[in-house]
């Protein structure tokens, strides 16, 4: 089973900020305990900002 979900992520460190939109992609696997996510994919569509803000750098 396959689902995607729209984001829109902020990120804010002192006066900087970094934003980002795009969609995860999760994989579910079936176990004993329910549906799972197996694997998740981002696929980033644009950025804004200072990528330092997240990196640390």
């Amino acid at each position: 089973m396959r689902t995607q979900t729209q984001i829109i992520a902020h990120h804010h460190r002192g006066a900087g900020f970094y934003h980002t939109g795009g969609t995860y992609t999760d994989f579910f696997v079936r176990t004993d305990s329910g549906w799972r996510i197996d694997r998740r994919v981002l696929h980033t569509s644009w950025t804004t900002g200072e990528p330092g803000v997240v990196t640390g750098a």
